[in-house]
């Protein structure tokens, strides 16, 4: 993780987060260099179409967050970089960009 930049991008609705929002994040990530990753935190969570379009078959260079994850992370006093770098782990060994701190 030491090599790595990350790119940070939170909403903050009562919305769920969409397609479009993922797909326009992703490509941004994508655009930058091999070591840059990403990290979307939403407030509400993820649609089931945006979750779904991430799952067949696009190069994913995020992982995602709830606030509801983060929160708890933060209330337990957990080392955020061990997350981080589990949730990526979890996306290059398994596809799993959306992988729950909870089964980490």
């Amino acid at each position: 993780m030491h090599n790595e930049v990350y790119l940070l991008e939170a909403k903050w609705t009562n919305k769920k987060v969409d397609k479009g929002d993922l797909v326009i994040f992703n490509e941004k990530v994508s655009s930058k260099s091999g070591f840059t990753r990403g990290l979307f935190i939403s407030f509400s969570g993820f649609s089931d179409e945006a979750l779904a379009t991430f799952a067949n078959g696009r190069t994913v260079n995020i992982v995602l967050m709830t606030v509801q994850e983060l929160a708890i992370a933060l209330s337990r006093k957990l080392d955020f970089t061990k997350i981080l770098s589990a949730k990526v782990r979890a996306l290059a060994e398994e596809g799993g960009f959306n992988k729950s701190i909870f089964s980490l």
